[in-house]
């Protein structure tokens, strides 16, 4: 197994209803299997502040009730980057497919599936999670509510921009 990077550079999310569509270069990130039966562990996610002011922001990890299809590529608007961990670091089968934008369908956050709240004041506000052994959110395949999960900013964000990461190991 070997761990892979999502990064982003800087971003002001827009605030998004559950079951609505995240619109593209709007949210850090999302997460799919490359396969149906490929399991992706989440490892950590970071998140920086870059505002100018106080101003909170709300980012959710959550399972998404409807996953990304069509053509599917990073968010260069973002700086949105996924490389291995390690320089060694190999995908055993084939690559997790890694989201900014969608052509076909959108992906939408689940309101039953959030993972992870992470609240933050991104006046120069630093969020790092990390899960205890055994106790990593994690994903299974390529479908809805299990195969696919997003961070994105919750209804009502008030913050400004933000950058960071979130390190992943498929199996």
């Amino acid at each position: 197994m070997s761990q892979r990077i999502m990064t982003f550079i800087s971003l002001t999310p827009t605030a998004t209803a559950d079951a609505a569509d995240l619109a593209d270069n709007t949210y850090p990130g999302a997460i799919q299997g490359a396969s149906s039966t490929q399991k992706i562990h989440v490892r950590e996610v970071f998140i920086g502040g870059q505002a100018t002011s106080n101003s909170i922001a709300t980012i959710l990890l959550a399972r998404d009730s409807q996953v990304a299809t069509g053509a599917i590529a990073l968010s260069s608007a973002n700086g949105q980057a996924d490389a291995p961990w390690g320089p060694n670091d190999s995908v055993a089968s084939a690559a997790p497919i890694v989201i900014g934008t969608a052509a076909t369908n959108k992906p939408r956050r689940s309101a039953s599936h959030r993972l992870l709240v992470l609240p933050l004041n991104a006046w120069g506000g630093l969020l790092r999670w990390q899960p205890g052994p055994g106790e990593d959110p994690s994903l299974v395949g390529n479908t809805a509510n299990v195969g696919e999960i997003s961070l994105s900013a919750f209804t009502g964000f008030g913050g400004g921009p933000i950058g960071g990461h979130l390190v992943y190991e498929p199996d």
